[in-house]
């Protein structure tokens, strides 16, 4: 912006009227002979403005290119540092330091990208962070001034926490690392390959992100701790919930722990007795195996996931093409249900031949109590008449004896 003293205005203003030297007050620019009476100076235009001094402030505390710190002293600074605190734009001096009086660079706005900013800006004091994991200027903040990019925050030469993939921030490529895009990876010291959560990380290793928490630990130590200082029966240590709904948890148990899963009446509907019964236990196969992948070749019993979905799907997850990430699994605990409804039509049974048997047991005692009581009637008629014969036989033995 341009301010043009005319001398001709100055003359008039240091030589008459309301502009006179006498009254201390002196009017530039358009209407010379009209000032305002509290003005020692007033600058007066509808086509032109005020042109402050330009220099390049060298530090907030610092009056250069100033001689000395002057309070009230005003200048339009060119210099962008922001280490500095510097900005384009008006500063004023209160006496001891340079204070930033207008905002006017800064927009407001905040982007983010992939990569350093290329091209020119149209938005001034735009602010601009790359933000890609990869990138060699991960970390770097740019400003738009003056219609080019300008770097305004440079990444430090160390973090607290390392940025991965790249040496943007403390040298040399990171493992354990936290990323803009939300991700946590801790683990020892040197480069990781593969994946955690399929068990081909090559370390062992901790990643969180996404909502996802992959951990993966060689050997006999445990890959989670759950622990508390005291507990109560029924104390909660995980609880499971689908969309606000409680659906399970694992709680203290007076012998241990309880793994429980919602089973409360108000939570359900469409409630019929079973379908399944003791026939479709006795259809399902057990088998003894070994799983491929286990080096021991340890023999286990179980069942098979797709012969087990034919007679029972609700204890079998169907799964994909590819055996190594979605492979077919089974639940045994949701074959509780029908081993009940099993044991259940078997005691049916049970209780049933036992009415059977006893029917039988009472029509055989009853028969058997009508051929006793026949064969003692008829013992009785033959004991009758032994006693008969014995009588007759004692008489003829006198009668011959005589």
């Amino acid at each position: 912006m341009k301010l043009i003293f005319k001398s001709t205005m100055i003359i008039a203003a240091l030589t008459c009227g309301a502009a006179s030297v006498s009254n201390a007050q002196v009017k530039v620019g358009d209407n010379p002979a009209t000032i305002n009476a509290n003005a020692a100076l007033e600058i007066e235009s509808n086509s032109k403005g005020l042109l402050l001094p330009r220099v390049a402030l060298t530090a907030a505390t610092n009056p250069a290119p100033l001689a000395a710190h002057v309070a009230g002293m005003q200048v339009y600074n060119t210099r962008l540092d922001p280490g500095a605190d510097l900005y384009p734009g008006l500063f004023f001096n209160d006496g001891t330091k340079w204070v930033r009086s207008n905002v006017s660079e800064s927009s407001g706005a905040i982007t983010e990208g992939n990569g350093a900013p290329t091209g020119t800006c149209t938005n001034p004091g735009e602010m601009y962070t790359d933000t890609a994991s990869a990138s060699a200027t991960n970390g770097q903040v740019w400003i738009c001034s003056g219609g080019s990019w300008v770097n305004y925050i440079s990444t430090k030469s160390s973090t607290p926490f390392y940025l991965g993939y790249g040496p943007g921030d403390a040298g040399g490529t990171k493992t354990s690392r936290i990323s803009r895009s939300g991700n946590i990876l801790l683990s020892s010291p040197g480069s990781v390959s593969g994946y955690a959560n399929t068990g081909t990380a090559s370390k062992d290793v901790l990643v969180l992100g996404s909502g996802v928490i992959q951990s993966q630990m060689s050997g006999p130590v445990p890959n989670l701790y759950l622990s508390k200082k005291t507990a109560n029966v029924g104390d909660t240590y995980v609880r499971f919930y689908l969309n606000g709904a409680l659906v399970g948890h694992i709680t203290r148990s007076a012998a241990g722990i309880a793994y429980n899963s919602a089973s409360d009446r108000r939570l359900k509907e469409n409630i019929e007795s079973t379908r399944f019964s003791l026939n479709d236990l006795m259809k399902i196969e057990i088998k003894d195996y070994n799983f491929i992948s286990d080096s021991t070749k340890t023999r286990t019993t179980g069942v098979i996931a797709q012969e087990l979905y034919e007679v029972y799907p609700d204890a079998v997850t169907v799964g994909g093409e590819d055996v190594t990430e979605n492979a077919w699994q089974v639940d045994y605990g949701k074959l509780t249900p029908l081993l009940v409804k099993a044991l259940q039509d078997q005691q049916k049974l049970i209780e049933q031949q036992e009415k059977k048997i006893a029917d039988l047991q009472y029509t055989v005692d009853e028969r058997l109590a009508k051929l006793e009581h026949k064969s003692l009637k008829k013992e009785n008629r033959v004991s009758k008449r032994l006693q008969k014969k014995k009588v007759a036989d004692a008489k003829l033995f006198a009668l011959q004896a005589k």
